[in-house]
């Protein structure tokens, strides 16, 4: 955080901070020396680092109405870590595929198996 405070007055600079607008705020304020007003008007920059995620889902049903599902995209956990995601859920075929890496390149998650076994996905959705 940065700051810029001039005289709320006659607009002469007071302070100008490098990262600490609390060593300004915290001290006692003294009159402006230009023209001895009291006011303070601060300008005050602040930035944050923000990161977006895409994430991309297909649906399809088939003449019978079952579907099958595919999702690809960066996902972000609770704990901060960030990875990509590929899924595809195909009941047709009754198959399943989902592969997980770390934005390191570490891969955290390689299954593929039929649709059936529970030991590679959590539990199964009703069909829609």
């Amino acid at each position: 955080m940065t700051g810029t405070f001039y005289c709320g007055k006659c607009g002469d600079l007071l302070f100008d901070s490098e990262g600490d607008t609390r060593r300004f705020v915290a001290a006692e304020h003294q009159p402006c020396p230009s023209c001895g007003g009291s006011g303070i008007r601060a300008e005050v920059t602040v930035e944050k680092k923000v990161t977006c995620f895409d994430q991309m889902s297909m649906k399809a049903k088939d003449a019978r109405g079952t579907s099958s599902t595919m999702k690809v995209g960066g996902s972000l956990s609770v704990d901060g870590t960030v990875a990509h995601i590929e899924q595809v859920v195909d009941k047709r075929a009754r198959t399943y595929k989902k592969k997980v890496t770390l934005t390191d390149g570490t891969v955290v998650k390689d299954v593929e198996g039929p649709l059936d076994d529970q030991s590679l996905h959590g539990p199964q959705k009703k069909d829609d």
